[in-house]
């Protein structure tokens, strides 16, 4: 009767024989099939001995302990994705060419060989005053931080600079007729700052590729920011991440002259907190640009924004020992479904700051969204009990508006679908189109009455009296002397008619 480690190595051997058959059929065309060869059938090495009991069946477990299955591994194609690059610092005049430049930098990378024909601009906006910024996406086995940087080295004789990453601000739509209002989106925790706001089905940003047709005369500006949960080594908070949003924001518009442009805020779960950490600070810190900013915001779309907490109990034991762990703690309810003191206080300073300066729409999920659970390679996946991450109550808890004039809407998705649509015709795309129309409608007239009456209270610049004084000449009241008295009678048939006397 055979020993368990003699089963292992026959059970082991013939899995080899078929693995190594499979990876051979699956070689790329023109290659020559051959026979697997004997040496397929060497032992698997490097088996802990106190593996015995626990090693199963796993092709990837397999692979990893075989010599030959795991050069023919590496070998073996890879699967392409298709990957969003920014591209910034692009010099006003390249616009013409910059398609055919993109094009010979992507071919000088070996391994995008074949890759360069399926790259696809996607925007290109102004970027300050004497650059643009474009977006392209191209389909390539190369990992995100690989494609960047062998497009740095390939594209040495260009200024442009490549990111997957989208950090910071990054203009994604500007209407060529000219835009009168700012939509600032601002994602939420460990997410994207574009695949946020992507459609699950395929390249589409509803962001840039349907509002850019649906709503006119605006820019849209995307805002990124990093809060990787696993090994994050940031000691940041939801304070810091609020305080770099409004700097970010305040230094952009500064930059193009456009202060004093409406702005619509729009932003997903934690990205919606850090909208109010900015205003809040807009709103009770004095300086002129403080001041511009809060003047300027008008609209706030906030899409499963956890005013009460979020409920995900996992990501506790994520970031357990992390330097990250006080940041989820005061983004997460208690064990008894209460919110953390940070939310409570933020809730209290918005609410005392900013109510009834801002118009607010919420959108609260009704489908149960998965849950992280540790996967068997002991890595964090959404395979989790399903689960309702934000509340209605906790999104709709704004402290804004009185509850007769609040504006909330449920949509029947899970809380990374409220903001992912595939089509312009999309149900839930079409409710947030037509409150986004009104609200940047609204917002060009409001806005503008706010400024003017700011500035009718405000003292006179020195600039401004200089200019005035050099109006001014000799005798410049000497029309009202030369002026004589009336003549008798003049204006008395006012008097007498009826119809101005009744």
């Amino acid at each position: 009767m055979a020993t368990v480690p003699e089963l292992f190595v026959a059970v082991f051997a013939t899995a080899s024989v078929v693995l190594v058959t499979a990876i051979l059929i699956c070689r790329s065309p023109g290659q020559p099939l051959k026979p697997p060869k004997t040496e397929s059938l060497t032992p698997i090495d490097d088996i802990p001995a106190d593996h015995t009991d626990n090693l199963d069946w796993n092709p990837k477990s397999i692979i990893e302990h075989h010599p030959v299955l795991r050069r023919d591994a590496a070998l073996a194609p890879k699967d392409k994705k298709s990957l969003t690059l920014r591209i910034n610092d692009i010099p006003a005049d390249h616009t013409d060419n910059l398609d055919r430049n993109l094009k010979s930098i992507l071919e000088e990378v070996p391994d995008l060989q074949g890759d360069a024909d399926t790259m696809v601009r996607r925007s290109l906006v102004p970027h300050g005053n004497d650059s643009l910024c474009a977006t392209i996406s191209i389909i390539t086995s190369l990992s995100a931080d690989d494609l960047s940087a062998q497009l740095r080295r390939a594209g040495n004789g260009y200024p442009y600079n490549y990111t997957c990453k989208f950090e910071g601000i990054t203009p994604l739509y500007e209407d060529k007729n000219g835009a009168d209002v700012d939509i600032i989106a601002v994602p939420g925790l460990g997410s994207h700052a574009l695949g946020s706001w992507k459609s699950p089905n395929s390249d589409d940003v509803w962001l840039r590729d349907f509002l850019s047709k649906d709503v006119p005369n605006i820019r849209v500006l995307l805002y990124g920011y990093d809060t990787t949960l696993p090994g994050s080594l940031s000691k940041q908070s939801i304070e810091d991440l609020g305080g770099a949003l409004l700097e970010q924001i305040i230094a952009y518009r500064a930059g193009d002259g456009t202060s004093h442009r409406p702005i619509i805020f729009t932003g997903h779960s934690l990205g919606g907190l850090l909208i109010k950490e900015a205003l809040v600070r807009a709103r009770r810190r004095r300086s002129n640009a403080n001041s511009d900013l809060s003047k300027a915001s008008y609209g706030l779309l906030f899409f499963g924004v956890p005013n009460l907490g979020l409920r995900n109990d996992q990501l506790r034991t994520l970031v357990r020992g992390q330097p990250n762990e006080a940041l989820i703690h005061d983004l997460l309810v208690d064990s008894d479904s209460e919110p953390s003191t940070f939310l409570k206080r933020l809730a209290d300073q918005f609410s005392e700051s900013c109510k009834g300066h801002y118009r607010v729409v919420t959108f609260f999920e009704r489908t149960l969204s998965p849950t992280l659970e540790l996967d068997q390679d002991g890595k964090w996946r959404k395979t989790g009990r399903p689960s309702l991450l934000v509340t209605e109550k906790s999104t709709t808890s704004t402290g804004l508006v009185a509850v007769a004039e609040e504006d909330n809407i449920a949509l029947n998705t899970d809380h990374s679908g409220l903001v992912k649509y595939d089509s312009r015709s999309q149900g839930d795309y079409t409710i947030v189109r037509e409150r986004l129309r009104r609200l940047v409608d609204e917002a060009k007239l409001e806005v503008s009455k706010r400024f003017a009456e700011h500035n009718l209270y405000q003292p006179l610049s020195e600039t401004t009296k200089a200019c005035l004084k050099s109006l001014a000449f000799e005798d410049m009241d000497g029309r009202q002397v030369k002026i004589d008295d009336a003549a008798e009678g003049t204006c008395k048939w006012l008097l007498n008619h009826k119809s101005l006397i009744e």
